[in-house]
């Protein structure tokens, strides 16, 4: 259904966000750490 696929999209914008967020603080510890 649409409302499903609505669902989804929001679902993979989250994962995505989550992610960055991640790899933000990922980058930011190495940089640290040189």
């Amino acid at each position: 259904t649409v409302a499903e696929h609505a669902l989804v999209e929001a679902d993979i914008a989250i994962q995505a966000e989550r992610v960055r967020g991640v790899n933000a603080s990922a980058q930011k510890f190495a940089t640290d750490g040189e």
